[in-house]
């Protein structure tokens, strides 16, 4: 037999599972612009004799820049998912109490 959550808990346990994929996603976010700004730094360290030869791989650089979108997009989704259940929670809340009065 399966156990039994009341709709408050489903909220809660989806709000913090949405929490959890969040921060996830900003390490994620994080890592890809540390990544952007090595192949930057990477760029700029590069000379040959008296001349400096700049060299940036820009096929990489947006690779990099096409999943840091995509991140971003998801970051925006998970936001608003996020505020749906934590106002779903508050109105359950509210509704629950408006009846025991």
């Amino acid at each position: 037999m399966l156990p039994m959550t009341t709709p408050d808990q489903d909220l809660y346990f989806q709000y913090s599972d949405g929490q959890d994929l969040l921060a996830v996603t900003l390490v994620e976010r994080e890592h890809l612009l540390r990544e952007l700004g090595a192949l930057t730094t990477a760029a700029q360290g590069i000379s040959s004799g008296w001349w400096r030869i700049t060299r940036f791989d820009v096929a990489h650089a947006q690779s990099l820049l096409y999943r840091l979108s995509a991140v971003t997009d998801a970051i925006d989704s998970l936001i608003e998912i996020i505020n749906d259940y934590a106002g779903g929670m508050s109105r359950d809340k509210t509704e629950i109490e408006n009846a025991l009065q």
